[in-house]
């Protein structure tokens, strides 16, 4: 029978292992696809920013023509009202004067202010984007927290043949093992939300055996 219950034990131990192992190469997965989705929807946003720019463009440069021509239809009918060398002097003073009055228009400025407002959004979406991706400051390697003498376990709690435990794993801090966590990291004591369901005592956390591993934390990254 204890060989029978030795047997089942080790089976959950290296089931735990090979699940934590599996979660955590997902976790990677997801992140960097998160990632790579935050860059398509960045590159799309960038390139709707450079297609409107030249929309813009392309109507100031209607607008400019549109106002040479009227430039132009004026100086002719300013000529052909003229009767003297003196007044079609004046009509080509005045076409010279509107025609640069055409070309100060500040449509083309216009465009580039709205494009690099719309850059710098599409820029600040993609680090919030980003910020979204990123892992929780529970979250730690297990490589990382064991070599800090941390215990990278998942959250265990109930009686030995109803224990039940958490989905993820985490760096185990203090307890009646003192266990400590990685540099940058603390150990917080506030993880009732993280059971999976909720403790009835203040010492109820344990592994997959039923140890007690007394008032335990986790470690969360400072900063």
């Amino acid at each position: 029978m204890k060989k029978n219950v030795i047997y089942i034990a080790i089976a959950l131990i290296s089931i735990v292992f090979l699940a934590s192992l599996v979660f955590a190469l997902s976790q990677k997965a997801q992140v960097s696809g998160c990632k790579a989705n935050c860059t398509s929807i960045s590159r799309n946003e960038t390139k709707i920013c450079n297609e409107d720019y030249k929309a813009c463009r392309t109507e100031c440069r209607e607008e400019k023509k549109a106002c040479l021509d009227e430039t132009q239809q004026k100086f002719h009918s300013c000529l052909g009202n003229c009767s003297s060398r003196w007044c079609s002097r004046d009509c080509s003073k005045q076409r010279i004067i509107e025609r640069k009055e055409c070309g100060k228009s500040e449509c083309l400025l216009d465009c580039r202010n709205i494009r690099d407002n719309c850059t710098e959004s599409a820029k600040a979406n993609f680090s919030a984007c980003k910020d979204l991706c990123e892992l929780s400051p529970f979250e730690i390697s297990e490589e990382d927290c064991e070599n800090a003498s941390g215990f990278f376990y998942k959250l265990c709690n109930g009686p030995y043949f109803d224990i039940v435990c958490s989905k993820e794993s985490y760096c185990i801090c203090d307890g009646k093992t003192n266990y400590t966590c990685p540099e940058n990291y603390t150990c917080n004591k506030d993880i009732e939300e993280f059971l999976p369901r909720k403790a009835q005592a203040p010492e109820v956390y344990k592994d997959l055996l039923g140890n007690d591993l007394g008032n335990i934390g986790i470690c969360k990254k400072t900063g």
